[in-house]
């Protein structure tokens, strides 16, 4: 024999759309004041402390057991990290930024290149090639026929690319 019980719905939640429909641009810090109060309710209703409370119990505990504040855990930290020889990231970014700066190399080109989506560098952030002289490419391509090799992909395309142009320049550009 199954039972089937029946759970009434909060009424909180319920009104909370209604609230938040209510409310334009104007009446915004008046919702947060109304979540707030809504807050404060829901906590006096389950016997739950205030965020103060909360707080002042969180500094009693502190001065109880003698933990250190934020500030003086981070001065260990640092401590700890010169005696034991460990490199900061703070440290790490002022290095990278002193060899930066002695090879003139500008900050933004010293950060690497953001991610798409799929984890792979973004192709704009990707620095151009320069292109090769008429020269630099028979170069290359006498060096690859004289090995026996292919020829590598830059000629190819270089070369494609000059009889592009040698073809505008015969029959004009068109656009």
């Amino acid at each position: 024999a199954a039972t089937t019980t029946t759970a009434a719905a909060p009424a909180a939640p319920a009104a909370a759309p209604a609230a938040a429909a209510a409310s334009t641009d104007a009446a915004a810090p008046a919702a947060t004041d109304a979540a707030a109060d809504a807050l404060q309710a829901r906590r006096a209703r389950f016997g739950l402390p205030s965020t103060e409370e909360t707080e002042e119990k969180k500094k009693q505990r502190a001065e109880r057991f003698g933990l250190a504040s934020p500030a003086e855990t981070e001065e260990k930290k640092k401590q700890r990290a010169e005696r034991f020889g460990i490199v900061t990231p703070a440290e790490e970014d002022a290095k990278k930024k002193q060899r930066a700066e002695r090879f003139g190399v500008p900050e933004s080109a010293s950060k690497k290149p953001k991610a798409d989506s799929n984890g792979k560098p973004a192709a704009a952030a990707a620095p151009a090639k320069p292109a090769l002289s008429e020269e630099e490419l028979a170069k290359m391509k006498a060096r690859a026929e004289r090995f026996g090799s292919k020829p590598p992909a830059v000629v190819l395309s270089a070369e494609e690319e000059l009889a592009k142009q040698k073809r505008a320049e015969r029959f004009g550009a068109t656009a």
